[in-house]
């Protein structure tokens, strides 16, 4: 879990142990936010999703992000984390 601050507001970036070597295997990743599913002091959930193959290829969510506010700033900030920069820079070790 990270906290991600933009002036006085806060994100959490949450994932579990395993979650964040799955996705800095992934080729690609997708991100999608969601609106309904959060309550105050959150305003939307981000997710990290990448497609992951077992018995089957699917696509699943491996990383999350509550966000106190919606601003292009704050979008800007959470996508240049140091967490989410570290899993792209792992991809290419």
């Amino acid at each position: 879990m990270e906290t991600i601050s933009v002036k006085d507001r806060r994100h959490i970036l949450f994932a579990t142990d395993d979650q964040p070597t799955l996705l800095s295997h992934a080729k690609t990743w997708y991100m999608d936010g969601t609106f309904k599913v959060v309550r105050a002091p959150f305003q939307q959930m981000v997710s990290v999703q990448a497609f992951i193959r077992s018995d089957c290829v699917k696509q699943v969510p491996l990383c999350f992000v509550l966000m106190s506010e919606k601003k292009r700033s704050d979008d800007k900030k959470v996508c240049k984390s140091p967490t989410l920069l570290l899993l792209t820079m792992s991809r290419y070790r």
